[in-house]
């Protein structure tokens, strides 16, 4: 939506920050909250530790953890949104700010890119805390609290 948003519009909303930080981080949490069992599937396919198609790895999920596996990672993700979004929105609005009143589409694409940057990285330990949450059978102690798990995480690498 910020992509499209900028890339067309490049006008500032009459909201205030904190009104835009609230609206955006509840749109964000609902979204990712009702799109999440596919994420989950997503991210089982992908480390291969999940069946042929997404209803199967969702299935297999609510048969060994009940519904709530299809939810692993959700609190992290729901933390992870205002950064990214913030993070996104404010490197956009300071960027189109100086690109001045006419940029051309190029520039326009050059600002929504470079938020999507500062955002990704920004947020990029929040989100392999998620997917390792979500991975994870039975957690180990060290998988247990958000600082352990960034520290193996960062040894791993």
């Amino acid at each position: 939506f910020l992509s499209v948003y900028f890339f067309f519009a490049m006008e500032v909303p009459a909201l205030g920050w904190f009104q835009n930080f609230v609206s955006g981080w509840l749109a964000g949490a609902t979204a990712r909250t009702v799109v999440l069992p596919l994420d989950v599937a997503k991210i089982y396919q992908q480390v291969g530790d999940g069946e042929e198609g997404a209803l199967a790895v969702c299935r297999a999920v609510v048969a060994e953890d009940g519904a709530a596996g299809l939810f692993k990672g959700n609190l992290d993700g729901i933390l992870r949104i205002p950064l990214y979004s913030y993070s996104q929105w404010y490197t956009c609005l300071l960027l189109a700010r100086a690109a001045g009143d006419e940029p051309s589409p190029v520039i326009r694409w050059l600002v929504v890119v470079a938020g999507g940057l500062v955002a990704t990285i920004l947020t990029y330990p929040i989100d392999l805390l998620k997917t390792r949450r979500t991975v994870a059978r039975a957690p180990p102690p060290a998988v247990r609290c958000p600082c352990c798990l960034l520290a193996t995480a960062a040894r791993d690498l």
